[in-house]
């Protein structure tokens, strides 16, 4: 599980990378999780605690808390 989401994680990277920023939006994030097949309630409960902006960093923390919180 752990892989999946730092699959999803470089993938952002990479997005960054390309178009040299250090966050990604919100919307365009929404758009990386749904081409990878994730329910959208899970995307929708992930999502409603960042910010407009994401950072990697961030989203990295918050998948950590989702999975965690939805393991315990």
């Amino acid at each position: 599980m752990f892989n999946f989401f730092k699959k999803i994680v470089n993938k952002i990277k990479g997005e960054e990378k390309e178009k040299k920023r250090e966050n990604i939006p919100k919307e365009e994030l929404e758009e990386i999780l749904i081409g990878f097949d994730i329910q959208y309630d899970l995307i929708e409960s992930l999502l409603k605690h960042l910010g407009d902006l994401v950072t990697p960093k961030q989203l990295e923390v918050a998948l950590l808390r989702f999975v965690w919180g939805k393991l315990l």
